[in-house]
């Protein structure tokens, strides 16, 4: 029998928010612990799991820096299709990144548009990221920005993780 729970629901539900400490499952379809949850809570379960694909991988926590930018430079999740798509950055940024630091331009316009306060931190952060980390804060923002869906920003994740 094929799992009716894929490793990536966990994410899911927290993503819905609904309280996920007193829930358990197993991927054959049975879960435990929906009665401590709310009926607002329930019905918000029911619709993640009904969306919920058990077949997609799991997201990847961090990817290398290289991972990341080759990804990047190859692939667009917002068409969700690699090359020949066109691509959230160019090789040439690609190379750049990570040959001299270069912020590409989506890094640096995401930068631009956060409050003074936040910019150097915010540079700080994607220049001496040695890996990138999919819910780190600025990673998150950086997806929102780009106008991605959380998925489209953990499609990302797993496409570099294949590189």
């Amino acid at each position: 029998m094929a799992d009716v729970y894929g490793p990536t629901l966990g994410a899911e539900i927290v993503r819905a928010g609904v309280p996920i400490d007193q829930l358990t499952w197993t991927n054959d379809g049975r879960m435990f612990g929906r009665q401590n949850l709310t009926s607002a809570q329930n019905t918000t379960l029911t619709n993640v799991i009904a969306r919920h694909d058990p077949t997609l991988k799991a997201i990847p926590y961090s990817v290398t820096r290289r991972q990341f930018v080759n990804a990047l430079s190859n692939y667009n999740p917002v068409t969700g299709v690699a090359p020949p798509a066109t691509p959230v950055i160019t090789q040439a940024e690609a190379l750049a990144a990570l040959n001299t630091g270069a912020m590409p331009t989506v890094v640096n316009n995401y930068i631009n548009s956060l409050p003074s306060s936040q910019q150097y931190d915010a540079q700080i952060h994607f220049a001496g990221q040695a890996d990138a980390t999919r819910g780190a804060t600025y990673m998150t923002g950086w997806i929102s920005y780009m106008g991605w869906t959380a998925k489209q920003g953990d499609d990302l994740f797993r496409y570099a993780a294949t590189l």
